[in-house]
């Protein structure tokens, strides 16, 4: 009876796989290892944990979004300084008092000005693609694990052409007082874009310091229903240690008492 119940192979198995799964539970403070120690309460750990990856992601995206509102504002600011440079050489310009030859070198600088303002719109980018020469109007952000959250930035044409000042003429006063109004259109223009994608970024850090309290909640979450108390983990030790020794003496007695049976029966 003893041997059949307690000391068979079977039941030393499984009692000693029941204390290995408690000192597992203990030493990495988790209740649920695998899907058979709780059914329903892994299906809810494995859902937090992919929401939760799926919001780290979001994170990241929303990340490099921020690095692209950056990059198109640093690139506006390099036009912007161009334009008022711009601007100076053509209010020198205007005056009368300026000859010839000065108002041909102020040509001259001008023209260099603007090659630098198409080389910055021309150029700049993020991960290969275009921020500021005008072939797309808008970059889509996934802001969460939600597929239809999305935050817009808003790209930028910062070349000559679509700023309104290639081709100004600085040879004469009327050329020079026309290129300073356009100037000052330009320069009303990037403002307009360094506003906006200003606005942009500060909402898309918003969007990633709520990202990152999700996965927090997510995991925090996740654990909660995971994880295991020390004192349960170490209740469950201990019961599973003593039904092993239970199992072992048994199985000693067990063949003791076969052992003496068998030499009272030889003797």
């Amino acid at each position: 009876m003893i041997q059949n119940l307690l000391s068979s192979p079977a039941s030393i198995g499984a009692t000693t796989q029941s204390l290995f799964d408690s000192i597992q539970r203990i030493v990495g403070g988790q209740r649920i290892n695998e899907a058979g120690d709780d059914p329903a309460g892994a299906a809810v750990v494995a859902k937090f944990d992919s929401i939760a990856s799926s919001d780290r992601q979001a994170v990241r995206a929303t990340n490099d979004g921020m690095s692209i509102a950056q990059t198109i504002d640093g690139a506006a600011d390099t036009v912007q300084e161009n334009l008022v440079k711009m601007r100076e050489l053509s209010v020198a310009a205007a005056s009368d008092t300026s000859g010839e030859a000065a108002r041909a070198a102020f040509q001259d600088q001008v023209e260099q000005l603007a090659d630098e303002i198409n080389r910055t719109a021309e150029t700049t980018e993020f991960n290969g693609i275009p921020l500021t020469e005008g072939s797309l109007d808008t970059i889509e952000v996934q802001a969460s694990s939600d597929g239809a959250d999305q935050i817009a930035i808003d790209t930028a044409d910062l070349t000559t052409s679509a700023l309104g000042v290639d081709g100004l003429d600085l040879s004469d006063s009327a050329g020079a007082q026309a290129s300073i109004d356009a100037i000052d259109a330009a320069l009303k223009e990037v403002g307009k874009v360094r506003s906006d994608v200003g606005a942009q970024h500060n909402r898309l850090a918003s969007a990633a310091e709520a990202g990152s309290a999700r996965v927090i909640d997510q995991q925090t979450a996740a654990s909660q229903i995971a994880d295991s108390g020390n004192m349960l983990g170490a209740s469950e030790n201990a019961s599973a240690q003593l039904r092993l020794d239970a199992s072992i003496a048994a199985k000693v007695q067990s063949r003791n008492l076969l052992a003496s049976t068998v030499t009272q029966l030889i003797g």
